[in-house]
């Protein structure tokens, strides 16, 4: 796997059903989807179909998750470059595509400026709930 992501790669993200995770009244994710302490984890899309990144979305969320999935949302890479935002890779056991997006390449939790505009340019891919 090429370890340098694409300008025009799609970084995916799943969504539980938490309500601070998603605001109603827009039905759409909030900016707290994009505020992690630890960066916030997403998977590269690197050449994979859409069905193969949901159907490895949906077997992470089996794994992983510990609330019921609402959605799987996705934003570029040149979304995230477009605000400063910094995006490293970092496979992790059992997830090759793992990468995490932080506020620049030294510091790790995003602005608020940065999540609310994540969450505003993100794409949703598929709903559940």
């Amino acid at each position: 796997m090429d370890s340098a992501i694409k300008e025009e790669e799609d970084l995916y993200r799943r969504v539980d059903v938490r309500p601070q995770f998603w605001k109603e009244e827009c039905d759409r994710p909030s900016s707290a989807l994009f505020k992690d302490s630890n960066g916030v984890s997403v998977d590269r899309s690197n050449n994979r179909s859409l069905e193969d990144i949901i159907k490895d979305e949906e077997r992470l969320h089996r794994v992983f998750g510990s609330e019921d999935l609402k959605a799987v949302i996705s934003v570029s890479k040149k979304t995230c470059e477009d605000k400063d935002i910094y995006v490293k890779c970092d496979p992790i056991d059992n997830n090759e595509h793992h990468c995490i997006i932080q506020r620049t390449e030294s510091e790790v939790p995003l602005t608020s400026g940065q999540a609310k505009y994540l969450s505003k340019q993100c794409v949703i891919r598929k709903r559940y709930v």
